[in-house]
């Protein structure tokens, strides 16, 4: 699902950051990148000016960009990673969509802001935005995370119908990186009959649909999801934490405005979002 991973830039640090980790996944992989760009042409003043001068700021800009663009896919191609880029005049995130679509990618990763927490303003509105709605699978990179070795990815589930095929999509994942697969469910009131009985379902099914050894369930209490997913992540020394936008509850908790000591944990490593 990986062939094609799209980086979208906006030339910061972040961005960057974002792309060194994607340039080292994809040689993991055996994947090419495409590095986007959306370009925003300044506008003007109350005075229009010609529309010569507005055709010639247009190609400025646009010539510029694809300058910066063309230096980053030098980089790549010294990693021995197949680079691209795109570029077109469009708001960031309808430029996104489309180009996702146009180039058939089977990834998206980009960059976040911030250090204090998994939230809406780390994020940005841009990277929440995407990731609320790419058909795709997004992958956030905290600005502090560098890429090493991917071992372990813990996926967090409700038990959503949804969830086996993404489980699908993380098996191959997991068996192209030679990693180890979590399956976690934070379970808020302790001893919840039911919550076990999901919890035993749920793994006979994904046994009987994936034969890949590398598979664990985990059923972890805690009186706060996010809370138990840290804890989680953080004594299992987690490379990627994934999870699907159905959960919106917890997504609204991570892209809230409050952040947790907990969470800090969870900007240390990258977030793996599927959409449903």
């Amino acid at each position: 699902m990986q062939h094609n991973i799209l980086v979208p830039t906006d030339f910061s640090d972040n961005a960057r950051n974002a792309l060194d980790y994607a340039l080292q996944l994809a040689k993991k992989l055996g994947s090419t990148i495409t590095v986007y760009h959306a370009c925003q042409i300044p506008t003007s003043g109350i005075h229009r000016p010609a529309p010569s001068i507005i055709e010639q700021e247009k190609q400025t800009t646009l010539l510029e960009c694809r300058r910066k663009l063309k230096l980053l896919c030098k980089k790549a191609s010294e990693t021995g990673t197949g680079c691209f880029i795109e570029i077109n005049i469009a708001p960031v995130h309808e430029g996104i969509m489309e180009v996702s679509r146009q180039t058939g990618a089977g990834m998206i990763v980009m960059g976040t802001r911030g250090g204090g927490g998994l939230s809406r303003w780390l994020l940005g509105s841009t990277t929440a935005d995407i990731i609320q709605n790419s058909p795709i699978p997004v992958l956030a990179i905290p600005r502090n995370a560098r890429y090493r070795h991917i071992e372990k990815i813990v996926f967090a589930t409700d038990y959503h119908d949804s969830d086996f095929g993404f489980v699908g999509g993380l098996v191959q994942l997991a068996s192209e990186l030679g990693a180890e697969l979590s399956l976690l469910h934070v379970q808020t009131e302790s001893g919840e009959f039911r919550s076990v009985a999901l919890f035993d379902s749920f793994r006979n099914k994904i046994r009987d649909l994936f034969d890949y050894k590398g598979i664990s369930f985990h059923l972890l209490e805690n009186e706060d999801v996010v809370s138990g997913i840290n804890k989680f992540a953080n004594n299992y020394e987690a490379n990627i934490i994934s999870m699907a936008t159905s959960r919106k509850s917890l997504f609204d908790r991570i892209f809230s405005k409050s952040v947790t000591r907990e969470m800090a944990y969870l900007t240390k490593i990258p977030l793996l979002a599927f959409h449903s």
